[in-house]
């Protein structure tokens, strides 16, 4: 929304409010980057995110997962 604003708008918004939307959009693509780089590291670099990933998906997890992760769970 504050990309249509600052595009399409920019001359029709008080100064005082391009200023904010131009604000919150450079807030926005900060907290979008660290997002992506950290989804990236888990994605590509983290050892067990292809367990943890497939336990979303299908509720399925190792013993050595499940011990190590959940042992209380794992114990019972």
């Amino acid at each position: 929304m504050t990309g249509i604003i600052l595009w399409f708008f920019k001359l029709k918004v008080p100064d005082r409010v391009y200023q904010w939307v131009l604000l919150t959009h450079a807030f926005a693509f900060v907290v979008i980057s660290v997002m992506f780089l950290l989804h990236f590291y888990l994605r590509t670099l983290h050892p067990t995110f292809d367990e943890s990933l497939s336990s979303m998906l299908d509720g399925k997890v190792s013993t050595t997962y499940a011990l190590k992760h959940y042992s209380k769970w794992y114990k019972r």
